[in-house]
């Protein structure tokens, strides 16, 4: 029968926490709600992932003292058998002493009764012992797959935070892209005012134009603004008795 010690069912029930935390997600999702571990403060992914990373971490390093009792565990339970063999081998060399030296029946008995039961203790502490190395192999194992998760998590952090700061540049990108489209467009609508000023421009001058009637109607005024300022002379001239001498002609 496998008989086990309060320490070892302890230290045996730590490692099947710790196997199960890194290798049921189920089983660490329900530890983290539980403990209300849930990241909810951080605001990029990779922030969330950084800081599930150490959380991580710190529980791997706080389980290691978990893994490192049971692999001492496991080498206390050999040293275990090796005592319960010594004993039989022992006591076998009290039952020879005692045929040799014409021991009393009851006192051969008697030490063949105690090898009986040291060689039935060897046998449960052999059992135990190899339950144990078997545990503490499965606890080295998950130890090292998890450290190995970790970093592959580390990795998959740079990729997000990679991805982060593409999707910054993009975003950027595409916010000048905007505001420099905004400024075309207002530069056009500035040019379409400028038009607008020259297109006013011409039509103020061709109701100037227009005000002031054909080129017929204007030379007709021409003649006869001149017509009045030589008869305007000439009364000018005859009031004061110039005479005066006509142009000449061109």
């Amino acid at each position: 029968m496998i008989t086990f010690n309060l320490t070892t069912i302890l230290v045996l029930a730590a490692i099947a926490v710790v196997v199960l935390y890194f290798t049921w997600p189920a089983f660490r999702q329900m530890l983290q709600i539980k403990g209300g571990n849930a990241v909810s403060g951080a605001t990029k992914a990779s922030e969330k992932q950084r800081h599930e990373h150490q959380r991580l971490t710190a529980e791997l390093n706080r389980q290691l003292d978990n893994v490192a009792s049971a692999k001492a565990s496991a080498t206390q339970a050999e040293k275990d058998v090796a005592a319960a063999e010594a004993q039989v081998e022992k006591l076998t060399g009290q039952y020879k002493t005692a045929v040799t030296g014409n021991a009393s029946e009851d006192a051969k008995n008697a030490i063949a009764g105690n090898i009986a039961k040291a060689k039935a203790s060897v046998t449960s502490k052999r059992a135990a012992a190899n339950e144990a190395a078997k545990i503490a192999a499965q606890a080295v194992e998950a130890l090292d797959q998890t450290r190995e998760a970790l970093k592959d998590f580390a990795d998959q952090i740079q990729d997000t935070e990679q991805k982060e700061a593409l999707t910054a540049v993009l975003n950027t990108a595409a916010d000048a892209s905007l505001a420099l489209k905004n400024i075309k467009d207002r530069l056009s609508a500035a040019g379409e005012a400028a038009r607008q000023a020259d297109t006013d421009l011409e039509k103020a001058r061709a109701k100037n134009d227009l005000a002031q009637g054909s080129d017929t109607d204007r030379e007709i005024a021409k003649i006869e603004k001149d017509a009045a300022a030589a008869a305007e002379r000439a009364r000018l001239d005859a009031e004061l008795g110039i005479t005066s001498t006509p142009p000449a002609q061109k």
